[in-house]
């Protein structure tokens, strides 16, 4: 009987299948849904009546496919916990840990060699495996707990999911470093571009005059919400430098080679997160509510899990192969997360020896590179061998900085920066023990948000935070005579942070928090504040919250961030402008009638998209040309470039102009790039009419499986259903075709029970599991589940 409902099973597997990558209609998809969710329950029964009796725990799954997990220790629970997230995760897992290790080659060959090769470079197993020795007993414990129930399951299974078959290859064993790898991957994920920038500043301080350094690099907006340390910047907005300006768009002129690009940083990227307290609400409890931003993919970097034991009630979400609560509520606290874009690694340059090339210079005189040989085995080739250098401050980078070599000193290279501490938020029952936690917690840099059961409230810092001697940070220093460099890390208690503020919330969204009155420097380029600003001015005016209204403003799709340049148009565009011209004409109507809502059906709006992004590109190039000459791979990325461009446009100085012999004036260049917008917009659009070219045909959300692409014929099944999103980069309700929201949460700790969220895709990886995009339509219409089903 078993086998004859094992080859049943199968066979309605193999239907599923067939039904999902061929046209159906709707009475085959209710087939389909059917009989997805039959097998799905079925197999949902099996597991846990498998794995009931070896993990000594219960477990109890919602129609959504979110586990509740009841075990009597804190072991047992990560232990099912682990068995649970291999279950539905377990490719993901595994190529979370190959990801960060540098063992992609092995199972898809030599397209991911060059991804490899980089992160080789960095050592990440190794650092794993050092984390794990210095790590206190209590955590080692959780891990290996954890990895067992991730090998129970891959021991009882009999058939690995679609992706291990199509790629024909079987997992190894998961080890407790493996989960220390899938930390330093968010890690590397949410920190590791200040490398980036560092190079940019390096680049542009050897290139520029100081005056337009600082005028191209500010960190101030018109949008500044610090939350401690009072509200001046460390880095000013400066007076436009007319002369320096001047002279540097008359040398882009002569310049033999192109100019350099100009990468807008992703505001998508980061997160929105505010927590409201007791005089704000409708009851006195305090609200938390967390939209977290990062790329999209299939399944989702979530897992929501409830779990129950000893004196611990854990609900919230997890990323699989991390056994923590990274996100949501004990009962008596809730967490949540924005990145706080912090400069955590510095760049360091290189004196080599002329005598010994495998010699360079320290404050202990002239040392060898410390070589490794890796070995990166690549799926029908021969092992590729690649040798790694490294110096007392981390490894060399592959790529010079002005034909220097550097090495790279980061936080997530010190064994001594990580852990896993915030697993003591099961204990904690006040708000001052969540801030200890949380301080001390060896993780990314973020900003942390708190409410308690008692209706208060907090921000804080997590992570590691450098503190240097002898410079900023901002771009790369010789370190060799032991007057620069870093000098530990910021004290857990000195970071800082904001209890019960007059406003009674607080809030985050990727912006600067700190003024110059905090005595230490964390960061210097972050994004626009225009986020944080939004939802601080909706807060400010709403009173008696409720949850639901909180989920309804993390929908929000407002904005007026594009009002400066719906005015700049309509300044410029005169009436002999306009005469006798339809298009400009039309377009001039059409942004004057937008209601700054960005809507899916909005028309004016991507008009002034499009339009801001053609003016970033085309006027800050002209002043960088240097850089460029100096450093061919030289990108300039700034968070608030808005800045000085907005100070451009407002005062339009002749001497400031881009391209004179293109533009007659700066009037002209708008007028210009308007007509090369509308142009490109019909194109993309395919239309004739500017009513035809709607922010929904350019805001089209494509959340794909990383298999999709080598694997055409079963894209439909493994990719998400493309939708229209309204929403952008400049909105609470952010969203961008490939990045957005990957969870959205509401809760008060306490008042689970009345909790909100949603996220993309499912809870399951595995793709022919109901629960694979069943939560993909809540999301997409921005629709709010209940926490506890």
């Amino acid at each position: 009987m078993k086998k004859q409902r094992k080859l049943a099973v199968v066979a309605w597997m193999r239907i599923i299948f067939i039904l999902s990558i061929v046209p159906m209609g709707s009475v085959i998809r209710a087939v389909k849904n059917f009989f997805a969710r039959w097998l799905t329950s079925c197999s949902d029964k099996w597991f846990i009546s498998h794995m009931g009796d070896a993990m000594l725990a219960r477990v109890t799954i919602d129609h959504f496919g979110v586990p509740t997990i009841h075990a009597p220790s804190r072991l047992i629970a990560f232990r099912t916990l682990g068995y649970m997230v291999a279950r539905h995760r377990l490719f993901q897992l595994d190529l979370l840990r190959r990801l960060t290790a540098g063992n992609l080659s092995e199972i898809v060959g030599k397209a991911a060699v060059d991804v490899d090769i980089n992160q080789r470079v960095f050592g990440f197993r190794h650092v794993a495996r050092e984390v794990i020795k210095r790590l206190p007993e209590e955590q080692i414990a959780v891990l290996q707990a954890y990895a067992e129930g991730i090998n129970m399951y891959m021991q009882q299974i009999k058939v690995y999911p679609p992706e291990f078959l199509a790629l024909r290859y079987t997992p190894k064993r998961w080890e407790p470093e493996d989960s220390i790898l899938v930390g330093l991957y968010l890690f590397q994920n949410l920190t590791a571009d200040e490398e980036e920038f560092e190079r940019m500043m390096t680049v542009m301080e050897a290139s520029l005059p100081a005056e337009v350094v600082r005028f191209l690099t500010p960190d101030e907006d018109a949008y500044m919400t610090a939350l401690a340390g009072g509200q001046e910047p460390l880095r000013p907005s400066q007076k436009i430098p007319i002369d320096a300006l001047n002279i540097l768009r008359q040398r882009s002129k002569s310049a033999d080679n192109t100019l350099p690009s100009i990468e807008e940083m992703n505001f998508a990227k980061g997160s929105n997160g505010w927590v409201v307290g007791h005089n704000k609400t409708h009851d006195g409890r305090a609200i938390l509510a967390n939209d977290i931003h990062l790329d999209l993919s299939a399944p989702n970097i979530w897992y929501k899990v409830h779990m129950h034991y000893e004196d611990a009630h854990l609900s919230g979400f997890v990323v699989p192969g991390l056994p923590i609560m990274t996100v949501g509520s004990n009962q008596y606290v809730a967490w949540g997360y924005t990145v706080m874009h912090s400069d955590v690694l510095d760049l360091v340059t290189l004196e080599l020896s002329s005598e010994h090339p495998d010699e360079y210079k320290t404050p202990d005189g002239w040392q060898p590179f410390i070589m490794t040989e890796e070995v990166i085995q690549v799926k029908g080739q021969e092992d590729i061998h690649v040798t790694c250098k490294a110096t007392i401050w981390g490894p060399v980078l592959p790529k010079p900085l002005l034909n220097q070599h550097v090495a790279l000193h980061w936080t997530a290279l010190d064994p001594q920066a990580v852990d896993i501490g915030l697993l003591d938020m099961d204990k904690v029952q006040t708000l001052n023990e969540a801030i200890r936690v949380v301080n001390e917690f060896g993780g990314p840099p973020m900003n942390v948000m708190l409410a308690d059961d008692d209706g208060h409230i907090a921000w804080t810092f997590c992570g590691k935070l450098p503190l240097r001697k002898g410079h900023d940070g901002l771009s790369a220093r010789v370190w060799k005579d032991g007057n620069i460099g870093w000098d530990g890390y910021i004290a857990a208690d000195e970071l800082p942070r904001v209890i019960d503020p007059p406003a009674d919330f607080l809030v985050t969204a990727n912006n600067r928090t700190l003024g110059t009155h905090y005595p230490y420097s964390i960061g210097y380029n972050f994004v626009s504040g225009y986020r944080a600003y939004a939802i601080s001015q909706k807060l400010q005016a709403q009173e008696h919250v409720t949850e639901r209204e909180m989920f309804d403003l993390q929908l929000d799709t407002t904005t007026t961030f594009y009002d400066f340049y719906r005015s700049l148009l309509q300044d410029v565009l005169t009436p002999e402008v306009l005469d006798g011209q339809a298009d400009l004409t039309y377009a001039c109507q059409l942004i004057a009638d937008w209601d700054g809502e960005v809507r899916t059906s909005s028309t004016g709006f991507p008009i002034l998209y499009r339009f801001r992004e053609v003016l970033i590109k085309e006027i800050l190039p002209t002043y960088l040309a240097p850089c460029k000459e100096k450093e061919e791979s030289f990108v300039y990325r700034w968070g608030t470039m808005e800045t000085p461009l907005r100070q451009l446009l407002k005062e339009r100085i002749p001497e400031t102009l881009p391209y004179p012999d293109t533009y007659s004036s700066w009037d002209d260049l708008c007028v210009c790039l308007l007509q090369l917008v509308i142009n490109e917009l019909k194109k993309e659009c395919k239309t004739s009419h500017l009513d035809g070219i709607t922010w929904g045909k350019i805001n089209i959300c494509k959340v794909r499986h990383p298999l999709a692409a080598g694997i055409p014929f079963a894209a439909r099944i493994l990719n998400m259903p493309y939708y229209k999103l309204p929403g952008c980069d400049f909105t609470i309700r952010v969203a961008q075709p490939k990045i957005g929201v990957s969870v959205r949460f509401v809760l008060s700790p306490g008042e689970e029970a009345e909790a909100l969220w949603n996220m993309p895709c499912g809870q399951s990886g595995y793709p022919l599991s109901y629960h694979y995009k069943d939560l993909h339509r809540f999301w997409m219409e921005g629709m709010p589940l209940p926490f506890y089903v």
